[in-house]
């Protein structure tokens, strides 16, 4: 009887894993119809991972890594990720607020205390959730190549007022977060990119991820080239905190998982970080700690997207569902990268309902 009984559960077992298979078969027959339809027509050069309950379920890469070359794009490839940086760089904040060495309560002053008078009022976690008032400038960053952090500090030092009283509006702010970058070195006592190694690359395991530095000695072999409107578009930048950060989609799926995962914060903290800030009690579109965070019909997420120069990313975790989606790519606006966002997780859904 109990070889009998174990029979049946071994039969059982392998018809659940042969329909599962068969599923996510299925599943990436459709992804591969959506995508290859733009990749097609021009309008998709770049990679795409999709997990669901914390197991990848479709990886791929579509194109080329140099167009006029046309060296392939693999699971190697790495992409500039523009904004997608501000993530890591409110866990690094956050990282220190735990480690004892910086309250998300301080003045920035505490840290920059060259700033001028008008910073006084500016809290770290006004800079975190983008309401501290930071002025803005219009500049193309076409005409800044070589430019670093020093070029944004020296705007910021001529200033004589802020936008806006910290708190009381949300502007979204690149400047913010170049001041927290400089937070982050000056509390840690280590350049922002070895912190960023340190504790946050190496803990969660991404190995082919790095910021960007001018003296930087990083293999960069695998660094894919962006184009706007065909021609090559990278320029030397090398401003850190809003952006700077290149990686593959596999090691930010790392990321997402170790943080999702509770490795760098406990459940409490977390939730804390993805918590909405509120201006004059009406939540807005991005955490009081750092990340962007949306509710669509009941469905709470959190990522960032980026771009710059060619690059167009997209990273996002679908909170309850724990499903994962990343889309980089590399030709500007020729992909409508949100198009297809909205057409992948429509999918996703269906795969996660059994259609």
């Amino acid at each position: 009887m109990l070889k009998f009984t174990y029979f049946i559960c071994i039969v059982f077992w392998t018809v659940l894993t042969m329909e599962a298979q068969d599923n996510i078969t299925h599943f990436e027959t459709r992804a591969d119809s959506i995508i290859s339809g733009y990749f097609e027509t021009g309008h998709f050069n770049g990679s795409v991972l999709i997990a669901l309950q914390g197991e990848k379920i479709y990886q791929k890469a579509w194109g080329y890594s140099d167009l006029d070359k046309e060296t392939a794009l693999d699971s190697r490839s790495q992409y500039y990720i523009a904004s997608v940086s501000k993530i890591f760089t409110a866990s690094a904040v956050i990282l220190l607020e735990t480690q004892g060495r910086l309250s998300v309560y301080d003045r920035v002053t505490k840290y920059l205390p060259e700033l001028p008078a008008c910073f006084h009022t500016v809290r770290i976690h006004h800079l975190l959730s983008h309401t501290a008032g930071i002025p803005t400038e219009s500049w193309d960053w076409r005409d800044k190549v070589n430019s670093d952090n020093s070029i944004v500090m020296e705007f910021l030092m001529k200033q004589e007022e802020l936008e806006f009283e910290p708190g009381t509006k949300y502007s979204y702010s690149n400047n913010g977060y170049v001041l927290l970058a400089m937070v982050v070195e000056r509390a840690s006592g280590k350049a922002f990119d070895a912190f960023m190694k340190q504790y946050l690359f190496d803990v969660a395991g991404m190995d082919h991820s790095f910021v960007g530095t001018r003296n930087m000695d990083i293999d960069v072999s695998h660094v894919i080239k962006s184009y706007v409107n065909g021609s090559q578009a990278d320029w030397p930048l090398y401003i850190t905190g809003p952006s700077g950060i290149y990686t593959t989609t596999n090691d930010l799926f790392l990321w997402d998982q170790a943080f999702f995962g509770n490795e760098f914060f406990n459940k409490s903290k977390v939730k804390e970080i993805l918590a909405p800030v509120q201006i004059k009690g009406k939540d807005q579109f991005y955490g009081r700690l750092g990340w962007g965070i949306l509710n669509i019909n009941g469905e709470s997420y959190a990522g960032h997207m980026g771009g710059m120069f060619g690059f167009r990313t997209l990273y996002e975790h679908r909170i309850d569902q724990n499903a994962t989606l990343i889309i980089f790519t590399s030709i500007g606006d020729l992909t409508p990268i949100m198009e297809i966002r909205n057409k992948l997780t429509e999918l996703m859904a269906m795969y996660q309902h059994g259609n």
